[in-house]
This record gives C-alpha cells, structure tokens and sequence, in this order.
C-alpha cells in the first residue's frame, strides 16, 4: 500500500506520532474506499446522531420500565452509562437494570469507535482530494526537491517575494511533507527523481526546479527534470568538486556549491573587502528586477564598440560587465561586441526592454 503523508498537520507531538496517524488513517482510507463528498460526510453524522438518539430513547425507557424511575433520572443515567463518566448509580440497580447498562456501555463504546473509523478517514480523504486539485492547478511555479534547511530558506526569500503559492515542496518523507504544509505551502510526498511524482508536481508547467538533497539525488533529478521539460530552469546544490561536474553534465543550470562559494567569498574578503561589498550591492539590484542577462543575437553590431554602438546614450541601461565564451571582460569603449556575446545590464525595467530590442532584434 502507497504511503500518504500526514492529512492532520498541527496536532501531533512528534514524528512518531504522525508515522502511528499516518499508517492507521492509510489503512482506514484503503479499507474503507471513501468517497470524501460533502453529503457523504453530511449523512454520515445523520446516520450517527440518529444511532445515539435511538440509544438514548431505548436506555430512558428501559430504565422507566425495568426499575421504575422518572424520565430525568432514566435519561442521567443513560448518559452516564453511555460516556463510561462513572458517578455511580442514580439507584441501586436490579438484574435486568445492569443487564441494560451493559448493552448500553458496549454499544456506546462501539458506537464511538465506528464514528472515529468513518468520519476521519472521510475528513482525511477531503482534505487529500483538496491537495491534489491545488497540484492540478500549479502553473509557472517553483519545485523545491527537499524540506531542507537550504529549502526553507529558498522557501522564505520567495515568500518574501509573496510568491508563496508558487511553492511546491517535493520530499520522499512524510513528516517532512507534514511540516511544510503545516507553514502554508503546498507539498508532495515522493521521490524527486522519479518521473511520475514529477509529471504529479506538473514539471511540465514548472517555472523552475531546485534540487537540495544530496549529491547523487540532485543529479537524478536534474537530469528527469531536464528530460520531461527541457526549457525548466534548474539549479542544484553540490557538496563536492567531483558531484558539481557530474550535476552539471545531468542538465543543471547552475550549481551551487556552499563549501565553495562560501571559501571564494572569505577569500575575496581578506584580499579586496570593497570587492565583496560591490557583489553585495549587486546582489540587492538583481532582487528588485535591475538587473538583466542579454546575449548579442543582432549580427549586424557584430564588430562594433561599446563607444559605437553607445547603448547607454540610446536606451539609458549601463552595461557593467560583458561575458565571452564563458569568461567576464570589463566593458570598455573599445571593446568590439561579438555575436553572443552576454551584455551584464543595470537599469529600470523599460531601459532594458529597450535593450533587448537593440541586442536581440
């Protein structure tokens, strides 16, 4: 039987708590087949109000007609006799009187539990069938593969973006997949590399992906990731020299690598701390959208230079850095622009609109 993540988030203790919950709601769900409409649940409380109702008539009467007493004392003492609440006797009882409150006691307990065995598993399944139409209704969004630490930090910064609802958290762990939708974002439970929990978290229609899990992990889900949706943008994260390669021959966009990133940036601190802060700065600029990528595709400026070709004095955007066969060049006057050549761009949004109209026309 498949494993269904936890459909209650916020009521348990611990993991072990949601792994018990998790397994018997499962079951209770495979066992029952339920149908999680609203007038399914509707006539299920009927039918169980109607059962405690007729037991509460039968036990007031029983008791008026067995031991002779008065409707309020017959009806306190069903009440009693049906919670297990254990005041004691209105009255001694007689034979036939505890007879009666035994059939009372074994069908009200019964009754309790066959409430817990139907309606949960009901409530349960709603609560899934609502998951599963937000998943079909996922559109230009961001797959994160894992609840990690980096995860729910990417989470965070994107949120803060209020982009929130564009989150999709995918985690073979249940409990993990609990916590996540216990923070409001939506989550699935499954292996990021297997091509069908991602054709279930709509890869095809995925904006991006990013894989924080381990290494090897990473790898696989790039690479299903790339094969099911060519054009998503992915980014990974890589714990070693030897696994950035091999996540970057799987399709990554870009890899990131904390111990790496992090010794470049400590190194460049020690030698030219000016140079860090320019990064910092930079950083800030790309976060409110000033910040753009454009490849020369126009072969007619092919040759020119940035004097000549002057596309500050013409659109108002400052060109801070151009990228060549993989390697950055400072942009001088007389630096002559090659077709695909990557123009690093500072400016508001209609300045680089403007931009992209001169570079890729």
């Amino acid at each position: 039987m498949k494993t269904r993540p936890n459909p209650l988030p916020g009521v348990f203790r611990d993991g072990r708590d949601r792994r018990v919950f998790h397994k018997i709601t499962t079951e209770l769900q495979g066992e029952l087949k339920i149908n999680p409409n609203r007038s399914d649940l509707k006539n299920l409380l009927l039918r169980i109000i109607t059962i405690l109702l007729v037991l509460m008539a039968v036990g007031t009467a029983g008791y008026m007609t067995l031991e002779g007493w008065n409707a309020l004392d017959s009806f306190y003492m069903v009440i009693l006799t049906i919670t297990t609440t254990g005041y004691g006797e209105v009255w001694p009882l007689s034979t036939a009187g505890r007879v009666l409150s035994i059939f009372l006691m074994v069908t009200g307990v019964g009754t309790v539990f066959y409430s817990l065995n139907v309606i949960i598993p009901t409530l349960v399944g709603r609560r899934i069938e609502r998951w599963k139409r937000m998943l079909k209704e996922l559109d230009d969004h961001y797959i994160i593969c894992g609840y990690t630490d980096v995860g729910q930090r990417i989470s965070d910064e994107l949120s803060d973006r209020n982009e929130k609802d564009k989150i999709l958290f995918v985690d073979p762990d249940g409990d993990k997949v609990s916590l996540a939708r216990e923070k409001g974002y939506q989550a699935l439970q499954g292996q990021p590399s297997d091509e069908s929990t991602l054709g279930e978290a709509r890869i095809e229609r995925a904006r991006s992906l990013v894989a924080t899990m381990d290494d090897s992990e990473n790898a696989f889900s790039v690479m299903v990731a790339k094969d099911l949706n060519p054009d998503i943008y992915a980014i990974a994260l890589s714990h070693s020299a030897s696994a950035s390669k091999n996540i970057r021959r799987a399709g990554a966009d870009y890899v990131l690598s904390p111990y790496l990133d992090t010794a470049k940036k400590a190194s460049l601190l020690l030698h030219n701390p000016i140079a860090a802060d320019v990064t910092e700065v930079i950083s800030e600029i790309a976060e409110v959208g000033m910040l753009q990528k454009i490849s020369l595709k126009e072969t007619a400026l092919s040759g020119q230079t940035l004097k000549e070709l002057d596309l500050g004095a013409k659109t108002g955007a400052l060109i801070i850095a151009v990228e060549r066969e993989g390697k950055i060049i400072p942009p001088s006057p007389g630096l002559k622009v090659q077709t695909g050549d990557g123009f690093y761009l500072v400016g508001s949004e209609e300045e680089l609109t403007s931009a992209g109209g001169i570079l890729l026309d």
